[in-house]
């Protein structure tokens, strides 16, 4: 059985490891996360403002370009479908599936932005 110092050594190497793969997606991540939700300012920024009296307005205009996004996701991937719950279902949610596709496009619904 192996001991407490080498499965600790172990689960440092390996979290190194990952840690190293992931760190530049994990960072740029973080960064697109603050932007979306409105910390577009530094905190140096942000500290100036209010020691002078100022709010920081934000624009948010990735917000709009993450919505279009995904409805541009949903109108071209036809996210609204049927999933069968057996065998037998099959047909059956393939045919609601082809349905319901057609009276959205017929009725404009991937067109209408939530």
């Amino acid at each position: 059985m192996a001991k407490d110092h080498e499965l600790k050594s172990e689960y440092a190497d390996r979290y190194q490891f990952a840690d190293s793969g992931w760190r530049n997606f994990n960072n740029e991540a973080r960064t697109d996360t603050e932007m979306y939700l409105n910390a577009q300012n530094s905190e140096k920024d942000e500290k100036n403002a209010r020691m002078v009296g100022r709010y920081l307005y934000v624009i948010n205009k990735l917000a709009r370009q993450i919505d279009l996004l995904d409805g541009y996701e949903i109108r071209n991937r036809k996210i609204l479908r049927y999933k069968p719950i057996g065998v037998e279902d099959d047909e059956v949610s393939r045919q609601h599936t082809a349905l319901t596709t057609q009276q959205m496009n017929l009725m404009g619904g991937y067109d209408v932005m939530s």
